[in-house]
């Protein structure tokens, strides 16, 4: 069963944000059955929820325009962003609901940041690429201060979902039917 809830159905004006309507909504992603988080097509704000949709929250300048969707969160108060850079991509860090963003030290050589995977607030990875596009899987068990290359990927890796520490999946190259193949 589907029910609208949210500013853009809520009675009365919204003191705390403008309405998000749904032409406007660029990404959006629940972080458990009360939290949530969206931004705007075109917009540095980032929109939270901490009372299922009913009301909206803007934290003003969270979102890096150009850069790659939303901050990931592993729960309302842990997240990390990328932020695309002209010669190179870097990852930061929040620990406080995406109020301040700290930034965080890649492993040396990787230039882009294609993923982020958040297993919980400590613990997260990233898909790396090289300037010659060698790709690589990183891993912090810090909350993301820190990063380490967990491994190699193969060049015709074109998406990687990790499910826990250590296992998850990469697909594309020549796999029959285009189904994901299994690694660790």
């Amino acid at each position: 069963t589907w029910r609208t809830i949210g500013p853009g159905h809520a009675p009365g004006p919204l003191p705390t944000a403008p309405p998000l309507v749904a032409p406007e909504v660029e990404t959006f992603h629940l972080i458990d059955a009360q939290h949530g988080i969206a931004s705007r097509t075109g917009s540095p704000d980032l929109y939270i929820t901490a009372d299922g949709g009913a009301t909206w929250t803007v934290l003003r300048d969270s979102v890096i325009l150009g850069s790659a969707g939303l901050p990931a969160f592993a729960d309302p108060e842990h997240a990390y962003r990328i932020v695309a850079g002209t010669n190179a991509d870097t990852i930061e860090y929040t620990t406080d609901g995406g109020r301040t963003w700290h930034p965080a030290e890649l492993p040396q050589g990787y230039v882009r940041v294609i993923a982020p995977w958040v297993l919980d607030p400590q613990r997260a990875y990233l898909e790396l690429a090289k300037s010659d596009e060698s790709l690589a899987l990183a891993r912090t068990s810090d909350g993301g201060q820190s990063w380490q290359i967990a491994g190699t990927l193969p060049s015709d890796v074109i998406g990687v979902a990790m499910l826990e520490a250590g296992t998850g999946w990469a697909n594309g190259g020549p796999v029959a039917g285009g189904n994901p193949d299994r690694r660790s």
